[in-house]
């Protein structure tokens, strides 16, 4: 990727109101959401036709993990608020070409996964942040796995330097150093 492209996507679903002042919960498909929120416009449609103007955000930290709380201008109640529910937020994302040995988050999504040795052992399906670290969760190409140390059926390796040998996002790979005591 070179110099700078313009891409149309979805960038989360719109939730629940919050409080009574017009805040909505969004689930965003983003690691970064912060440098989102703050540099594009928001559209309610695939067809980028319901602007939505971005007012003011909030991270909130619960016992669900970390999520994000959005203000829209001319949306100023629980009320209004309530009617966005369950819509997607698209917008037009501008990316900047990454130095040399860095990604964004939502890159990681479809990599495969490798044990040392070079086994496959799935693919990623998403990266949640927690407080501490972030998390790669892999759906396993084998079911037989122990299923109680997974939710949904995917295996969850934390993103620190003791699991992850090296992320090439350019061939969709990411090597193990050591596979997590629990798979």
């Amino acid at each position: 990727m070179s110099g700078k492209k313009n891409s149309f996507e979805i960038i989360g679903i719109i939730g629940k109101p919050h409080g009574i002042k017009g805040f909505v919960y969004v689930r965003m498909f983003t690691g970064y959401p912060d440098s989102i929120l703050k540099n594009i416009k928001f559209y309610a449609d695939e067809t980028a036709n319901e602007e939505m103007v971005f007012e003011q955000s909030a991270n909130l930290t619960g016992k669900n993990g970390p999520r994000t709380v959005i203000k829209f201008k001319g949306v100023n109640s629980r009320n209004e608020a309530e009617s966005l529910r369950g819509k997607s937020l698209y917008g037009f994302i501008s990316e900047k070409k990454l130095d040399d040995g860095t990604y964004h988050i939502d890159d990681l999504a479809g990599c495969a996964v490798y044990a040392p040795g070079g086994t496959l052992l799935g693919y990623v399906t998403e990266v949640q942040n927690y407080i501490s670290n972030d998390v790669l969760f892999v759906e396993p190409l084998k079911k037989t796995l122990n299923k109680k140390n997974f939710k949904k059926n995917l295996i969850m390796i934390p993103m620190i330097e003791d699991y992850i040998e090296n992320i090439d996002i350019e061939l969709k790979k990411i090597n193990l150093s050591i596979i997590p005591e629990y798979i």
